[in-house]
């Protein structure tokens, strides 16, 4: 014997049934359905993840594009402060050298990306660290 032992039809063993959709039990009664209500909250949902998408999308553009353009300007600078101050390697009175001025121009930066952010907090650190560089390590 075997488990398909009594079935010699050769069928699955299952049941038969005309209609199988029938033999489905049906989704429990106060379950959600789709209904327009919901699906104009989906819409909505979307709409503004989409804007919300956009904005970012905007945002990080603008900030990409002035990155390329700040480093384009460092590539022109620093062509030409080689040229000009291969004797004396600071930009200004107070000393401060290219390697200070980049580093406090990327941290700077970073203080406009968290404001751009609404993030205060670290805003106000990175334009600490660029202020510090800034005044010579004080």
């Amino acid at each position: 014997g075997g488990w398909n032992e009594g079935n010699n039809r050769g069928g699955s063993g299952l049941p038969q049934s005309p209609d199988m959709a029938s033999a489905l039990p049906l989704p429990p009664k106060g379950t959600r359905s789709s209904s327009t209500s919901d699906t104009s909250v989906n819409t909505e949902e979307l709409e503004k993840l989409k804007r919300d998408l956009e904005r970012q999308k905007r945002e990080f553009e603008a900030e990409r594009n002035a990155f390329e353009r700040d480093k384009q300007r460092q590539a022109a600078s620093a062509s030409q402060t080689k040229a000009s101050y291969s004797a004396s390697p600071t930009y200004d009175s107070l000393g401060v050298s290219p390697e200070q001025l980049a580093f406090a121009t990327k941290h700077a930066r970073f203080a406009i990306s968290a404001l751009q952010f609404e993030d205060v907090g670290t805003a106000i650190k990175e334009l600490k660290v660029a202020l510090n560089t800034l005044e010579g390590g004080k």
